[in-house]
């Protein structure tokens, strides 16, 4: 009881504080942005449901950018010029119509926040290894069957959400145990998808 008490403070702790992390910076929509007359205190930009099936050019100005909400969209690829954001801490790419992790993310290793939520993706790149400062991980209602083994080496990953896929209790238990230090929001367990 206390172990599980001790985890659901935990998940509202981590929760806070991510909400509190896009708080600290003003969040422009593109129309906005464009009134600024120093793009470099641009930090925060969301262009959400607008319909992209890609990205409008002009968005690679705001080179400070800590926080991109390119969510709800028609996206099918991420461009390879996104790992121009040198600063990025927050990328929410969720609901679009991703198939694949796209591997540029693993470029962008300033990320603390990766939203890949309700996108038909089935498999995480080995390389997100190198996304070390990597807090928050949202796969959310997607495809993911299994995890590569450098899952393990985000280190400072607090919370990974995975509700929405079945896994069985092998695999659930097995994950638990390999990352002692992020919780693992899980479905309640199934009989099927027991691989590692």
């Amino acid at each position: 009881m206390k172990n599980t008490l001790a985890l659901f403070l935990l998940l509202i702790l981590c929760k806070v504080s991510f909400a509190q992390s896009t708080a600290e910076y003003r969040i422009y929509s593109l129309e906005e942005a464009r009134k600024v007359e120093n793009k470099d205190l641009v930090l925060g930009l969301e262009l959400r449901k607008r319909k992209l099936t890609q990205l409008p050019e002009e968005i690679y100005q705001y080179k400070y950018l800590k926080v991109l909400d390119i969510s709800k969209n028609r996206l099918k690829s991420i461009p390879m010029e996104i790992n121009l954001f040198t600063q990025l801490e927050e990328l929410n790419i969720g609901k679009n119509r991703l198939p694949i992790c796209p591997i540029v993310i693993c470029s962008i290793t300033t990320l603390k926040v990766l939203k890949l939520n309700y996108n038909p993706i089935e498999n995480l790149p080995e390389c997100i290894q190198y996304l070390k400062d990597l807090e928050y991980l949202d796969l959310f209602q997607t495809r993911v069957g299994s995890f590569p083994e450098s899952l393990v080496e985000l280190k400072n990953l607090k919370t990974m959400d995975v509700r929405g896929i079945l896994y069985g209790p092998k695999f659930q238990e097995h994950w638990r145990l390999l990352m002692p230090q992020t919780f693992i929001d899980f479905d309640l367990p199934c009989n099927c998808l027991e691989t590692n």
